[in-house]
C-alpha cells in the first residue's frame, strides 16, 4: 500500500490531501537489461513479482533478491549474453500458462541458488527438438548451480553443450553442482 499526498499552491493558499493506493499484480519487464539491475521483491505473498513476455535478454548484471516469482509467458525465454550475467537465490522462475522456452546462459559468472525452474522447455533455443531444456549452456557459459529444482521441463532439466562449465562463486559460497532435484521432465539432464 502506498499513501500519496498532493498539494495545490497558489501565493499564500494551499490544500493537501492524502490517497492510499492498493498496487497489486506483477509489473512486466522490458526486453533488454543492458545495464547492472537488482529486481527486488514487490509481491506481498508467493504471487508474481515481474513477466516476461518474449526474450528477455539479460547484457549486463541482473541480481534478483530472494523469494521473488517470475512468470513467463508461452516461449517466451530469459537469454544472458554478450557480457551479461545473473545472480538468483531462492528465485521461481515459472510459467504464466502451461509452458515457457526457459533459460539460455552463453556468459561466465552465473549463479543459480535454491531456485526453482518450471514448466519450461518447451522450445528448443537450438532448432534441434532433441535439445529443449528448462536451462541450456553453451560456449563458454559457467554457472554456480546448486541447491536447484528444475521440474515438469519438455525436454531435459539442463543442458551443457560445447565448452560449458560449472564454477564455485567463493564470494557468495555457491557450490559448481550439487543437491539439485530433477523432478518430472521429460528427459534426464543433457
Amino acid at each position: 500500500m502506498y499513501q500519496v499526498q498532493l498539494t495545490l499552491t497558489k501565493g499564500d493558499l494551499h490544500s493537501t490531501d492524502h490517497q492510499n493506493i492498493d498496487v497489486s499484480g506483477a509489473v512486466l519487464l522490458p526486453e533488454i537489461i543492458s545495464t547492472d539491475t537488482r529486481l527486488r521483491k514487490i509481491a506481498l505473498d508467493l504471487q508474481a513479482d515481474f513477466r516476461v513476455r518474449g526474450e528477455l535478454q539479460v547484457l549486463a548484471r541482473l541480481t534478483i533478491d530472494p523469494n521473488f516469482v517470475i512468470e513467463f509467458a508461452n516461449d517466451a525465454s530469459l537469454a544472458v549474453k554478450n557480457g551479461g550475467n545473473i545472480f538468483a537465490d531462492n528465485t521461481t522462475f515459472t510459467a504464466m500458462d502451461s509452458g515457457w522456452k526457459g533459460i539460455c546462459v552463453e556468459t561466465t559468472g552465473n549463479t543459480f541458488a535454491n531456485c526453482v525452474i518450471e514448466n519450461a522447455g518447451n522450445v528448443s533455443f537450438t532448432g534441434n527438438e532433441n535439445e529443449k531444456a528448462a536451462l541450456l549452456a553453451y560456449g563458454n557459459a559457467t554457472l554456480a548451480f546448486s541447491g536447484n529444482t528444475l521440474r515438469n521441463s519438455g525436454g531435459y532439466g539442463i543442458i551443457m553443450k560445447d565448452n560449458a562449465d560449472f564454477f564455485f562463486d567463493n564470494p557468495n559460497q555457491v557450490y559448481p553442482y550439487a543437491n539439485n532435484r530433477f523432478e518430472n521432465n521429460a528427459s534426464g539432464t543433457g
